[in-house]
């Protein structure tokens, strides 16, 4: 089966096989909840994508967020609700996973360095159990909240979705190869909520006993080739694909130096 990609990157939107990523029918988050959340300000291209952050220096991403920036082309705004390119704080790496396919966005993953450490609360990586179909999931961002708009949030914004079987989503993404089994998490039929323009690189959490904990990394959107849609996000031919963030310790690990114990659970 055909599909096609539309990567949830750029505030300014373009309908095209690679593209953005907002939240749609989500809700104000609480102020607090989420410090570890993340706006990552691409100054090259003038778009946004979202981010966490896994220590005091080091925050994981999408890489189609940073493919073919340097350091100097990003800034990273951290621990408030609001959006607010002028707090940008700057980057001194960035490191995108080896095998990271443009094409298909296979291992759509990175890290990135602060320049200097902050002070926040981070979020921890869950290990056990594996993502299962049925799960329910949030997704935070600040992604454009209505199909036409050309702004991201004001607010950082959050939205509950339900994780699909494999072979339901297999019908938009040929290649899936299951929730808690492959290095993809796949969400659906939650018509009106959704993932979209400029959340991409943003996490998809998981509530672990009242804390939340990354599963996820958003990446893209798929739907059948031979559909053509006007509106390609929080509809029912559209499934969000997520980058499943517990295939990826080792890479973090080893690109980072940071222990495994430092940041998961």
């Amino acid at each position: 089966m055909k599909f096609n990609l539309f990567v949830l990157l750029l505030a300014p939107l373009v309908n095209c096989q690679r593209n953005a990523t907002r939240i749609i029918g989500g809700v104000d988050a609480r102020p607090g909840v989420y410090p570890f959340a993340g706006t990552l300000v691409n100054y090259k291209h003038g778009t946004f994508c979202g981010s966490s952050l896994l220590s005091n220096r080091w925050l994981v991403t999408a890489a189609h967020c940073v493919y073919d920036l340097s350091p100097s082309d990003v800034k990273i705004t951290l621990g408030s609700n609001t959006f607010n390119i002028a707090a940008g704080k700057p980057i001194s790496e960035i490191k995108i996973h080896p095998n990271y396919s443009k094409a298909t966005q296979r291992n759509d993953i990175a890290v990135i360095r602060l320049s200097s450490p902050v002070n926040l609360r981070t979020v921890k990586i869950a290990t056990q159990p594996p993502v299962r179909d049925g799960e329910t999931l949030r997704a935070v961002g600040w992604g454009l909240t209505d199909f036409k708009s050309s702004s991201p949030a004001e607010t950082l914004q959050e939205v509950d979705l339900t994780t699909i079987p494999r072979d339901e989503c297999r019908k938009r993404l040929s290649t899936f190869e299951g929730n808690g089994v492959g290095t993809q998490i796949c969400t659906g039929n939650t018509p009106g909520k959704d993932t979209c323009s400029g959340d991409s690189g943003g996490p998809l959490l998981r509530d672990s006993s009242g804390e939340w904990v990354l599963v996820g990394i958003t990446s893209f959107g798929a739907w059948k080739s031979n559909v053509t849609l006007t509106v390609t996000c929080g509809v029912p031919e559209v499934v969000g694909i997520y980058t499943n963030a517990m295939r990826y310790i080792d890479f973090i690990s080893s690109a980072t130096g940071l222990s495994r114990g430092s940041f998961t659970k």
